[in-house]
């Protein structure tokens, strides 16, 4: 699994980010697309926001791989800096994501099992459970078993809600 980037380093890349020089203008002044960009890149960070930096149409650019934004050129800097802290951002984003992904399955591993004990204890199939059942004896050798428990043979089982999608109904 991905690691996150220790206190220190993202210390030292904020301070690397605000080092930065932006690009400019034709009259010198820096490019406000850029200086806007750069100052919601630098408050995102500070505030530990992951989201909102990968979001970000600059950060984005750079994880593409693009040359350029706003019609200038990404200098290395840029791009060295703001890849490690993306990486440290998907990697805490990605984390978080697994972890919410352990709860979820724990509650639905409680939930089937509480289910299947009721059920077990109440004695009833659902139909989801009798397709199985039936699938499971029709592929097995114990058809003749199921003609004498049915007290017939069958020459047709017609199941309704048939679903062309479901592997248990072919």
């Amino acid at each position: 699994a991905p690691r996150g980037l220790a206190p220190g380093e993202i210390a030292e890349l904020l301070q690397a980010l605000r080092a930065l020089p932006l690009p400019a203008t034709k009259t010198g002044t820096p490019d406000k697309i850029w200086a806007g960009n750069h100052r919601a890149l630098l408050e995102a960070v500070e505030a530990e926001d992951w989201n909102t930096l990968v979001k970000s149409k600059f950060v984005l650019r750079i994880i593409k791989g693009d040359s350029a934004f706003n019609q200038r050129p990404i200098p290395q800097e840029f791009v060295d800096v703001v890849s490690r802290l993306a990486r440290h951002a998907a990697a805490l984003l990605l984390g978080r994501i697994a972890g919410h992904n352990r709860a979820a399955r724990e509650v639905l591993e409680l939930y089937d099992r509480e289910f299947r004990e009721e059920r077990a204890l109440s004695r009833t199939l659902g139909f989801s459970e009798i397709k199985e059942l039936l699938a499971r004896e029709a592929l097995g050798d114990n058809l003749l078993e199921l003609y004498y428990r049915l007290d017939s043979s069958l020459a047709h089982l017609l199941l309704d809600e048939f679903q062309d999608t479901s592997r248990q109904e072919w």
